[in-house]
C-alpha cells in the first residue's frame, strides 16, 4: 500500500513551493518549471523572438522582484474583496 497525504496538504504544499518561486526562493526544478512555461507564453505571446529569450525574460522577471510584487497585488486585492 501506499500511502497517500491528504489532498489539502499536497494543495498547502503546492501553494508554497509556488509562492517560494515567485519570491525567488524556490529549488532549481520548480523554479525551471515555472520559467520555462511563462518563457513559452511571452513568446507565444510575441514578447519574445524565441523560446529561450522568453525564459530568460521570465528568469530576469523573477530575480528582479516582479513575480513577488505581483503576488503581493493578487493578495492585496484578494483581501479587498
Amino acid at each position: 500500500w501506499k500511502v497517500r497525504m491528504p489532498l489539502y496538504r499536497r494543495t498547502e504544499q503546492n501553494a508554497q513551493l509556488l509562492v517560494d518561486v515567485l519570491e525567488d526562493r524556490a529549488p532549481g526544478v520548480a523554479r525551471l518549471a515555472v520559467t520555462l512555461n511563462a518563457g513559452a507564453a511571452i513568446y507565444l505571446a510575441g514578447l519574445a523572438d524565441s523560446l529561450r529569450e522568453g525564459w530568460q525574460k521570465a528568469e530576469a522577471s523573477l530575480a528582479e522582484g516582479k513575480g513577488a510584487a505581483a503576488l503581493a497585488r493578487l493578495r492585496s486585492a484578494s483581501l479587498a474583496v
